[in-house]
């Protein structure tokens, strides 16, 4: 739910971009998730934990 409102429910885009077919190294997305992108993504190192954050980056892996 976190995404959804920017990324959409399916992550296809919607404000922000697609999540799809993402071409960035898994530590990239776990640097961009945990710090955000200034003036365009809060972050949510408060909000999800390493693990969390570890299994939302798998998912995105697999988003075609």
């Amino acid at each position: 739910m976190s995404c959804a409102q920017c990324h959409g429910y399916d992550a296809s885009g919607y404000n922000g971009p697609s999540l799809h077919n993402l071409t960035i190294s898994d530590d990239r997305m776990a640097v961009t998730i945990k710090n955000g992108i200034a003036g365009r993504m809060p972050a949510f190192l408060k909000k999800y934990d390493d693990h969390q954050i570890s299994a939302l980056v798998a998912y995105l892996r697999v988003l075609r």
